[in-house]
């Protein structure tokens, strides 16, 4: 769920199901874990909300388990892994406020144009079953010890190849 203070998105809730929300984005670079000698080959991309599982909220220069951000999953998502799991867990976690929520991110962070034009820090994986599209928002300067540490934050979005049922 979203803390208090954090985004507000001017949509109402029983304006969540006329949404259709899918756009592409361009020249998306692919991550690389380590450098490579090669230039960057660009994709064309497209953002599409029936195939979104979950959104992730956080440091992104280390591990993901949550301990340094959070998941967000949407309804549809967490729907279809209790019908076709039996996993009810996740359907206490997601509400309309919270696929707003999401969608705000997806907004605001991958769909704004001054970033797609200007500069461009949406990087993809392509993973097993689907996309993880990951965009930098900042970076500050922490202590680690007796050192100081830059660390990344953003968002990771992890859409499957096929409409989620």
């Amino acid at each position: 769920m979203p803390r208090s203070g954090g985004f507000c998105h001017p949509l109402r809730s029983n304006q969540l199901k006329k949404i259709v929300m899918e756009f592409e984005i361009k020249n998306v670079k692919p991550f690389e874990v380590e450098p490579r000698d090669f230039t960057v080959a660009y994709a064309k991309l497209k953002i599409e909300w029936n195939k979104i599982e979950s959104v992730y909220k956080g440091r992104l220069d280390a591990c993901s388990c949550g301990c340094e951000g959070e998941y967000l999953y949407t309804q549809h998502y967490a729907k279809c892994i209790a019908k076709n799991d039996g996993n009810m867990l996740l359907l206490d976690d997601v509400s309309d406020k919270q696929d707003l929520f999401i969608q705000g991110i997806l907004t605001n962070e991958f769909q704004r144009p001054k970033m797609l034009t200007k500069n461009n820090n949406i990087t993809y994986i392509k993973s097993n079953d689907k996309w993880i599209f990951e965009v930098e928002t900042n970076r500050k300067v922490i202590k680690n010890g007796g050192w100081d540490e830059e660390a990344i934050y953003g968002y990771r979005v992890y859409q499957k190849f096929n409409t989620i049922k």
